[in-house]
């Protein structure tokens, strides 16, 4: 398991070395720090993303909430209409 060192190079070039034979190799603690700050990043991303859907949530069972109560007098005025 690893990486593909032409397609890490495009990436994250200080990580790739290449050989006086032009054979590429990862150096992998120059990419190990960098995963590490991006996974703490998509962290932060993922609670702040959490957190917006939390509130939007609450948002749409209070909107169905007041559409129910809508819906309930606007059928008992129905009703007291064609009394």
């Amino acid at each position: 398991v690893g990486f593909i060192a032409q397609a890490l190079e495009q990436i994250l070039p200080e990580a790739v070395r290449t050989d006086n034979e032009g054979y590429k190799s990862v150096s992998y603690t120059t990419v190990v720090p960098v995963l590490v700050e991006a996974v703490g990043v998509q962290q932060k991303q993922i609670v702040v993303l959490q957190k917006q859907n939390d509130v939007q949530q609450k948002q749409i069972n209070d909107l169905k909430a007041a559409l129910g109560r809508l819906l309930a007098q606007s059928q008992l005025h129905a009703r007291g209409a064609l009394e």
